[in-house]
């Protein structure tokens, strides 16, 4: 399962992941920490599914 999400071949549902407020908080922090972006946990309220986080980053660090 860790490699289809890795290739992007399998979408998940941000609801699916169980995470409480706490854990939302420590992912944005994470996020922070290892790219220098500030993602709010109000910014993932907004998406539905994992992919759009990553989205999200990209279009903030220019990956294509």
């Amino acid at each position: 399962m860790a490699t289809a999400i890795r290739d992007g071949s399998r979408v998940l549902k941000l609801d699916k992941l169980d995470f409480d407020s706490l854990a939302w908080m420590e992912f944005c922090i994470s996020v922070e920490l290892q790219s220098g972006l500030d993602l709010a946990p109000s910014d993932i309220e907004e998406m539905q599914f994992t992919f759009q986080i990553e989205d999200w980053l990209r279009a903030r660090l220019e990956i294509s």
